[in-house]
Formats: C-alpha cells, sequence, structure tokens
C-alpha cells in the first residue's frame, strides 16, 4: 500500500510539474521559415496542457482560431491562408506566445 501511494503521488507530482511549465509545443513541420499552400486551408497542430484553449493568429489575416487541448494534449486547427506573399507571422498561444516568423504562403509541391 505504501509503494502505492509514493507511486501516485510522484506521478501526480510529475504530472503538475510538466503542466505547470507548459507552453504550446510545435512538431518539428511547423516552425519559423515555413512555407504553406497558397488559397487553401492547412491544420496547424501541437500539444498543451490538457484542457486548455489553444489560439493561432495569422498575420496575414488576423483572424483566431481556437482549439481546445485534449486529453492526451494534442490540439489541432484548419487555418485559411490568402494570396502568395510574406514574409508573415503566425501566433499560438495557450497563454504564453510562440510566435512563428518568416512564414511563406506560396505553392508547396510534395
Amino acid at each position: 500500500m505504501r509503494h502505492f501511494i509514493r507511486t501516485v503521488f510522484f506521478s501526480a507530482l510529475s504530472l503538475f510539474a510538466l503542466t505547470a511549465g507548459a507552453k504550446v509545443k510545435l512538431p518539428a513541420l511547423v516552425g519559423d521559415d515555413m512555407v504553406l499552400q497558397r488559397n487553401t486551408t492547412v491544420n496547424v497542430w501541437g500539444w498543451a496542457a490538457p484542457g486548455s484553449t489553444v489560439r493561432v493568429t495569422p498575420s496575414w489575416n488576423g483572424k483566431t482560431y481556437t482549439a481546445r487541448a485534449a486529453a492526451d494534449s494534442t490540439w489541432k486547427v484548419q487555418v485559411a491562408t490568402g494570396e502568395a506573399g510574406g514574409p508573415y507571422q503566425l501566433t499560438i498561444t495557450d497563454g504564453t506566445p510562440v510566435v512563428l516568423k518568416n512564414v511563406m504562403l506560396g505553392e508547396v509541391w510534395v
């Protein structure tokens, strides 16, 4: 029983430590100097504290897109892009902003 209580206590403490200093985390594909397909809708995703509201605001249209982080910390929004151009900024926040710089809109070929 003592081992169980100790395990639960340290698990809770670890979870608190992870979320106390949490800020939005992004995959390697989403960052500074990225190019997004123009004139379409693109997915922006990442991780944040479970239940937190994530806001994504691109400078090319000034609209704010929101999502709530799921229990597994994942979130995703679909952002409308415009005509080719840039450089733009993409601000992503759950309270602590992450600003992506030099974001370009254009043709993306895979």
